[in-house]
């Protein structure tokens, strides 16, 4: 029996959908655990049926340091202590080649110093014991020119996110998101980050969110706005929150949701890179 751990920093994307498909799939083979940052995150995982453990408890310590592959999707600032060092870390990665990420952001952006220190500190790991997920031969030359990979560290495939979710069976919203199908078109907007000058961006983006919010109850559209973690505080985003949180046309989305699980339902994806 194979022990695969999964984690990420909520309970969200590939391996999010990678251990449910493997907890419905392989348990003949594959025992799979999600690893919490948080009380919470476990409770929630272990509500919907999956085994679930803090990762500052003694029994997570327990199972890294017998695990044969622990899942993510991001290069992590920190890994387990107690890791084996015969595991393999799975990367899935959580985005799309669009934009240059990681070290080829360089050295004047506001993230360079954090990922600086993580490639330092984890470079033994990166370098010995890491498998890569890339969709196609364009994203894996995208990803090994920004990363310290190489060929024989990449894994081609799809995303798990992009196809688990097809199986109805795999909703964890227990009907909770349903009423999107009684529009006839679904908008779902998701601006990349803005990681400077945040506050007051959403105005930017959209200046004029009633005109949108008309339009969408003349054609029975929903539009859906889910914006990236790092914006969430713009005063300007929380103000339009407040003011239509109760619009029919709008929806501002809630983390506690996967927007994976309802993609099906999309008519229109906006994005802005």
């Amino acid at each position: 029996m194979k022990l695969w751990l999964f984690g990420s920093y909520s309970w969200q994307g590939n391996p999010k959908a990678l251990l449910m498909y493997m907890q419905k799939h392989n348990t003949q083979t594959h025992e799979v655990w999600w690893v919490a940052d948080t009380r919470e995150e476990m409770k929630l995982v272990k509500s919907l049926g999956y085994k679930a453990t803090l990762a500052s408890s003694d029994k997570a310590a327990k199972l890294f340091a017998r695990a044969d592959v622990y899942v993510t999707e991001n290069f992590r600032e920190k890994y387990p202590d107690h890791l084996n060092p015969q595991a393999i870390i799975l990367n899935l990665w959580h985005g799309v080649g669009l934009k240059h990420i990681e070290l080829r952001l360089g050295a004047e952006s506001a993230l360079a110093d954090g990922i600086v220190k993580k490639y330092v500190r984890n470079y033994p790991l990166y370098k010995n014991n890491l498998k890569f997920l890339a969709t196609s031969e364009v994203m894996e030359k995208h990803f090994m020119e920004d990363m310290p990979l190489d060929e024989k560290q990449i894994i081609k495939g799809g995303y798990p996110r992009n196809q688990v979710y097809r199986d109805p069976e795999m909703r964890t919203d227990h009907g909770a998101l349903n009423f999107i199908d009684d529009f006839d078109s679904v908008y779902l907007y998701a601006p990349t980050y803005r990681y400077k000058d945040v506050n007051g961006s959403f105005k930017q983006l959209l200046p004029d969110l009633k005109a949108v919010a008309d339009k969408m109850a003349e054609q029975n559209g929903l539009f859906i706005l889910k914006l990236h973690p790092f914006m969430l505080k713009d005063p300007e985003y929380q103000q339009a929150k407040a003011e239509y949180a109760n619009h029919p046309n709008l929806l501002f989305w809630d983390d506690k949701y996967d927007v994976y699980e309802i993609f099906n339902k999309i008519t229109v994806g906006i994005i802005d890179y």
